[in-house]
């Protein structure tokens, strides 16, 4: 389950990137923008993952089949989306916290550059004229970070297994769940991490003293719920016993554009 592990990582690695985007320029920037831009894609991506997650829990355990997201995770994901556009506007959108006043705070002056990035040549390439433009992307990105990992989790699932309560329907579970917690994790850690560097001026994530730590606890976490369920008899991966990708309908492979995808990011404001 390592490639599961990097997956997940660089993803949530990537949403920490365009979050840092803020941090690459002038210190004498609006400091709260920065901080909010960070903190409501933080929350923003954790919400989407949870309410992703329900819904293909949902449809493991009862083996009822449904199109995620559904009703009450469109919901969640609709009031996160309201909650960043919020939040941003207030803090970068001037006195009017339109975005589109006079006084608003312009995108190029807190790192953004005129577009969003078209990360994997795909649909994140709106305009950035104003602070709603900087939503827009984040929203994109967002949603593009977490419906890859969402889609690695459940996507080649055994269908046939879901709602039966066997071995094979645990483990399915223990992989969305525990990789879904691991996503939070690591992204409520970078994101305080990015906080202390916005406050400080300086620094750079993630950091020794708290974020590291934080992730590989959360990694650990990760490993040992999904090695409980799936790893057999002993519990543990690695064993002769262990349920195989195969059997339980996992992919093969780690899609290596997760890698391309952070790789971009990563570097795409330095």
């Amino acid at each position: 389950m390592n490639s599961l592990s990097r997956f997940a990582g660089t993803a949530v690695a990537l949403v920490a990137a365009f979050a840092l985007a803020t941090t690459a320029h002038a210190s004498i920037d609006p400091l709260k923008c920065k901080q909010e831009i960070a903190k409501d894609l933080a929350k923003y991506v954790q919400t989407k993952a949870k309410a992703l997650q329900k819904c293909r829990e949902s449809i493991v355990k009862t083996g009822v089949v449904v199109t995620c997201p559904d009703v009450a995770a469109a919901m969640n994901i609709s009031k996160a989306d309201t909650k960043l556009r919020a939040g941003i506007s207030k803090q970068c959108g001037g006195s009017t916290k339109l975005c589109t006043d006079g006084d608003a705070i312009p995108p190029g002056t807190i790192g953004w550059g005129s577009t969003c990035p078209n990360l994997e040549s795909g649909a994140c390439n709106n305009a950035i004229t104003n602070c709603n433009g900087i939503s827009d992307c984040l929203v994109c990105v967002g949603d593009s970070a977490v419906d890859q990992v969402i889609g690695l989790y459940y996507d080649a699932l055994a269908a046939g297994q879901f709602g039966n309560g066997l071995a094979i329907n645990k483990c399915q579970l223990a992989i969305g769940k525990s990789a879904e917690k691991f996503i939070a994790a690591k992204n409520k850690a970078l994101q305080k991490c990015e906080a202390a560097v916005l406050k400080a001026g300086t620094g750079s994530c993630p950091d020794a003293l708290k974020a590291i730590p934080a992730i590989a606890k959360a990694d650990s976490k990760k490993r040992a719920g999904i090695c409980k369920a799936c790893g057999g008899a002993d519990k543990l991966c690695g064993g002769g016993d262990d349920l195989t990708p195969a059997a339980i309908g996992f992919a093969s492979t780690c899609p290596i554009s997760s890698f391309t995808f952070f790789a971009r990011a990563s570097g795409i404001f330095g």
